[in-house]
């Protein structure tokens, strides 16, 4: 047992969170790494958002990723992690709320604002949402896929972004590793809020944290987590709901 008990302690010495999820955006001539968004893959590229965040009181932009679940004629919501949506609910002295500005941009390269309707910073989930139909969503699943099955990304890493292109990677379901779910899948910072889909095409994680020195572990926010805030922010659309 306390074998069992070090090993565990080790695990959690090593996750860290993918930037604090943010990585400063590179010179816009960066190398393209970004597969073509006709890649066949079960996500549509169209629901793949790439976020800016600014800090109105320090120099420098920071992105993340995020997925597009919903949407109507007027609105639409999105999924990204809540270190995306406000850096200071993981560490507060950082940054003011009032003080930080976020929007999408799509795979058209088409830019909109985005309003955070809810975040938890226990489960690292935020939800938003933006004035405009989305021309893709992404459905959520309603269980995980069994151990070993292929799983799908579609994410920013690097802050890598130019209109027309969408990262797209693979990995495998590997189960559950300190109370989250874990992908072995390839992340860095700026893959933060990107969403993973089953073979089907839907929704079962996002991105949050990886291994420390071995960035293709993955783990994420989970079906329930996810679920769970979504339902928070049916409630109260029109305020900011923080879980505490």
């Amino acid at each position: 047992m306390q074998k069992v008990l070090r090993m565990m302690v080790l695990l959690v010495c090593f996750v860290f969170t993918v930037s604090c999820c943010f990585t400063k955006v590179p010179p816009i001539n960066h190398a393209k790494i970004a597969l073509s968004a006709n890649n066949k893959v079960p996500i549509d590229p169209g629901a793949v958002v790439f976020i800016l965040g600014k800090d109105m009181e320090m120099e420098g932009d920071m992105s993340g990723s995020g997925i597009i679940i919903e949407s109507n004629k007027k609105e639409s919501w999105g999924i990204t992690a809540a270190h995306v949506c406000y850096p200071e609910v993981m560490d507060p002295w950082i940054l003011r709320l009032d003080a930080w500005m976020m929007i999408t941009v799509d795979i058209n390269g088409d830019v909109r604002p985005i309003e955070v309707l809810a975040l938890d910073p226990s489960t690292d989930v935020c939800i938003f949402k933006m004035p405009y139909e989305s021309v893709a969503v992404v459905p959520l699943a309603d269980k995980m896929p069994l151990i070993g099955e292929r799983v799908y990304l579609g994410a920013f890493p690097l802050g890598v972004y130019e209109p027309g292109h969408v990262p797209f990677f693979e990995g495998f379901y590997a189960g559950k590793l300190n109370g989250k779910d874990s992908f072995t899948i390839p992340v860095a910072p700026g893959s933060s809020g990107g969403g993973i889909v089953n073979q089907r095409g839907e929704l079962i994680g996002i991105v949050s944290m990886a291994i420390e020195g071995f960035e293709n572990l993955t783990l994420t926010a989970n079906i329930e987590n996810i679920q769970t805030l979504l339902d928070v922010a049916k409630k109260n659309p029109d305020r900011l709901t923080i879980i505490r």
